[in-house]
């Protein structure tokens, strides 16, 4: 599934709540993550840094990582994330923004994530 990358934006400020840039400290508090790499993200200048507020965003408010690069929620990435500590959530992240796809939900890449 191809990442949609102005939509990522779009879901970014509507989950958050920011319909302006003045919000944006309080927003980038609330997640735990650097004002510039919020800002960054909204405006798409950096893929770093959009992979970086998604994370935060999984793990603040228990987001599947899939429903935020591509629109469409998927289970499988969605249990895996919920289970995972922030390594194997920014591993997944990166692995569906790269490929599209998660093997990181093989029994090889995490056995105890894999299970139904």
């Amino acid at each position: 599934m191809a990442v949609d990358w102005s939509g990522v934006s779009e879901r970014i400020k509507g989950f958050i709540g920011m319909s302006d840039q003045a919000q944006l400290p309080a927003a980038a508090a609330k997640l735990g993550v650097e004002e510039r790499h919020l800002r960054d993200a909204i405006r798409l200048q950096s893929r770093f840094s959009t992979l970086k507020v998604i994370g935060a965003m999984v793990r603040v408010f228990g987001l599947d990582p899939s429903w935020v690069l591509t629109g469409r929620y998927d289970p499988a990435t969605h249990r895996v994330a919920m289970e995972g500590d922030s390594a194997t959530i920014d591993a997944l992240l990166s692995e569906l923004a790269v490929t599209g796809s998660h093997s990181v939900l093989t029994e090889e890449a995490s056995p105890d994530l894999a299970q139904p």
